[in-house]
């Protein structure tokens, strides 16, 4: 009764939204449709919106002018702004894998051609952007010049433009071969307006699975990938031994802790790619080359059931990479500090430190302002050396 509660209630959303809900296609649907209830209805509703919001604030938080003047930050703001697309993108996809049939055109449509292209596509942007941030820090470690022309302007709308490019000539054949058909529903209950016209969703690995080129484009894709693995990891042991070797040691120890952080943040960027993406991509590998005529309201509960797993983690790791970020980086957790002081609410429990002028480790000749927020007033003081500030100043510097 509760599933049966929950199918009506879907039928109603669905049906508000231009799209037509099957009551019943045999018992083999029924465990699908469970499955979905949970995975789809509930499970990565959850992630996606926690994807957006934390990549969101994550843009407000690297926009500020003391991190902006970094160029690792630029990739920091592309890679945010990739992944909460990519969550965004992943909404509409969720929610119509669990139609079979459609009463709008318009919503099949987009479905078939952009529903799960866009999600890979996205993706694909947040790999290359790993790659191009693994990349600046080994040139950082082992070659500082070449580093150096690297954080020029042009440089970066260079990659920027080649990022855009080449993720929209990889997964334009899974946008151009999907197509629509116009159907009748035969397995709709009786009370089903015959009247409405439906249409069905195949998409490109179902027409194409078993053509030449289209085998073809699947083997360069899988080859495209398993060569950003590889090309992360040799880059991560460059990253490993430059550590090891201690190549920052010749730095101001400012500019040394923040490289030192940055590096440690890519590395644990890079595997945690490794950790959720594998999976992910073995999930694409078995829904490939599907019998022809299949769509994506006939797969199998165990088909199904590798979908929702690789989406779960796919949607994981679009909001890991944010946190990384944030957790490993001293400066942008002070940034975040900053932000949040200004929710009124959360003011009183933020304490708050921002030196204007590097927002780095304090000298004797710097002045700082101290925001101490912790049931006490504002406190400003003006700083010579640190041994003329109150004790419980001196314990939030160290």
């Amino acid at each position: 009764s509760t599933t049966s509660a929950m199918g009506d209630t879907d039928s109603t959303a669905l049906t508000t939204l231009g799209l037509a809900n099957t009551a019943v296609v045999g018992p083999k649907r029924e465990e699908v449709l469970e499955l979905l209830a949970v995975t789809h209805g509930i499970i990565l509703p959850i992630l996606i919106t926690w994807g957006v919001l934390i990549n969101g604030f994550c843009l407000v938080v690297v926009d500020r002018p003391v991190l902006n003047k970094w160029h690792f930050n630029k990739y920091v703001k592309l890679l945010a702004l990739v992944d909460m697309l990519g969550c965004l993108a992943s909404a509409p996809a969720v929610i119509c894998q669990r139609i079979c049939y459609f009463s709008n055109y318009t919503v099949a449509f987009y479905y078939t051609h952009f529903g799960w292209t866009l999600v890979l596509l996205f993706r694909s942007y947040s790999v290359i952007t790993i790659l191009w941030m693994s990349y600046d820090r080994v040139l950082a470690i082992w070659n500082f010049q070449m580093f150096q022309r690297a954080t020029k302007p042009e440089a970066f709308r260079r990659r920027l433009m080649f990022t855009i490019l080449f993720g929209i000539i990889a997964t334009l054949p899974c946008m151009a071969g999907g197509r629509v058909e116009e159907t009748e529903c035969t397995e709709c209950d009786d009370d089903f307006d015959d009247d409405i016209d439906l249409w069905i969703s195949k998409e490109a690995p179902s027409i194409h699975g078993q053509d030449l080129w289209f085998k073809v484009y699947l083997l360069l894709i899988l080859i495209g990938h398993s060569v950003s693995l590889f090309i992360l990891l040799a880059l991560s042991v460059g990253l490993v031994v430059g550590l090891i070797k201690k190549r920052y040691e010749n730095r101001p120890s400012a500019k040394k802790r923040r490289q030192f952080h940055h590096t440690i943040t890519v590395l644990i960027i890079n595997a945690t790619y490794a950790f959720f993406n594998i999976p992910y991509m073995l999930v694409i590998i078995r829904l490939q080359g599907l019998p022809e005529e299949k769509v994506h309201c006939t797969y199998t509960i165990r088909i199904e059931r590798l979908a929702a797993i690789g989406t779960c983690f796919l949607m994981l790791w679009h909001s890991a990479n944010t946190l990384i970020i944030f957790i490993v980086n001293k400066d942008y957790r002070n940034e975040v500090k900053v932000v949040l002081s200004m929710i009124p609410c959360l003011r009183r429990y933020c304490i708050v430190y921002r030196d204007e002028r590097s927002n780095s480790s304090l000298d004797t000749n710097t002045t700082a302002e101290f925001t101490l927020r912790h049931s006490m007033p504002v406190t400003t003081f003006p700083v010579l050396g640190a041994s003329s500030m109150p004790l419980r100043a001196q314990s939030v510097i160290s």
